[in-house]
């Protein structure tokens, strides 16, 4: 939820999301893996991370 909320993030990985074509050379697998993300799920993964990236500065 945080990444959603966070303007920057988030514009970002709209931006990936519509404009990866622009971008995408024959041999990147991350730009044509990227094709069949939506940006809703990478959010969701993107925030999982960040938690557990806090949950262990916490510890």
């Amino acid at each position: 939820m945080y990444m959603k909320h966070n303007k920057i993030c988030w514009d970002l990985l709209s931006f990936l999301h519509v404009n990866y074509s622009t971008f995408e050379q024959k041999n990147s697998s991350y730009c044509k893996q990227l094709k069949h993300v939506e940006v809703y799920d990478q959010m969701i993964k993107c925030s999982i991370k960040k938690v557990q990236i806090r949950k262990t500065f916490v510890l």
